[in-house]
């Protein structure tokens, strides 16, 4: 976060007013991916247009290579 450990803690109560994710009750842990979300709602305009990785249906990666080869191109 850009911070010191000492700087992070005094700032934490306040994150966690503006919906900062709290920490795991068990482990004392943050959820990187729930701090993440957090950013990207609250400063939206920062992630504009960039494509969210993930796993895509078989089939449509098959179709789109079938096309292409029949096209000529990989």
């Amino acid at each position: 976060m850009g911070m010191t450990q000492e700087a992070f803690a005094m700032a934490l109560p306040n994150l966690v007013a503006r919906g900062f994710p709290k920490s795991d009750p068990d482990t004392g842990n943050f959820d990187l991916d729930a701090i993440d979300a957090w950013r990207r709602s609250r400063h939206a305009h920062l992630f504009a247009g960039r494509a969210e990785f993930g796993a895509r249906d078989a089939s449509t990666v098959v179709q789109d290579r079938i096309a292409a080869a029949s096209r000529g191109g990989r």
